[in-house]
C-alpha cells in the first residue's frame, strides 16, 4: 500500500493512483463512498415489502412494493391502484377503507378506538376492515393482500 500514494501522504488527494489499482466493481459503486448512511443495496432492498391490492369492482390484482414504516394508503396512492384519500391520514374520513387478509390482519397494530369509530360509519364494513392510512408496513406483511371495497363513503363530507 505504500506505493499507492507516491506524491502525497493523504489518500483522498491522490485518487488517480487508487483508481488504477481498484477493481471496477468497487469504482462503479463510488456514489456510496461518501454516504454517511452506510446502507448497502441489499439492506435497502430488505427495507421493501411486496404487497398486493385487489380492486373489488374489477377483480384486478395489483402487486406493488412499499417501504417498511410507510402506511398502506401512501403505497396505494404512489402506485395508482384506484384508492382515494381525503383527510391526509389524520383519521377523519373512511375513504381509504380496505379489507386486510386474515393472516396479515394479525401482523398489524391493533386499531385505535378512533379508527373503530370511523369504521362503524364506513360502507360495506367487514370484520377485517381497516383504514389503510393506519396500516403501517412491517417486514411481516410481505405478501399481504389489501382489498378495496366496492365503494367508500367520505364521512367527513357525507354525514
Amino acid at each position: 500500500y505504500r506505493n499507492l500514494f507516491t506524491r502525497n501522504q493523504y489518500p483522498a488527494v491522490n485518487l488517480q493512483n487508487i483508481n488504477s489499482r481498484v477493481s471496477n466493481t468497487v469504482l462503479d459503486n463510488k456514489a456510496r463512498w461518501f454516504s454517511t448512511a452506510g446502507i448497502s443495496m441489499a439492506e435497502e432492498k430488505s427495507k421493501k415489502v411486496k404487497i398486493s391490492f385487489v380492486v373489488s369492482k374489477t377483480g384486478e390484482k395489483v402487486n406493488v412494493e412499499g417501504e417498511i414504516g410507510q402506511n398502506v394508503h401512501k403505497v396505494a396512492l404512489a402506485n395508482d391502484v384506484g384508492m382515494l384519500g381525503s383527510c391526509g391520514g389524520y383519521v377523519s374520513c373512511t375513504v381509504c377503507h380496505v379489507y386486510v387478509d386474515d393472516k396479515s390482519k394479525e401482523m398489524l397494530s391493533k386499531a385505535t378506538t378512533e379508527e373503530h369509530d370511523l369504521l362503524d360509519r364506513a360502507l360495506y364494513l367487514q370484520e377485517n376492515s381497516r383504514l389503510s392510512c393506519q396500516c403501517i408496513l412491517n417486514k411481516n406483511l410481505e405478501g399481504a393482500v389489501f382489498t378495496l371495497p366496492l365503494a367508500t363513503k367520505n364521512v367527513e363530507l357525507d354525514d
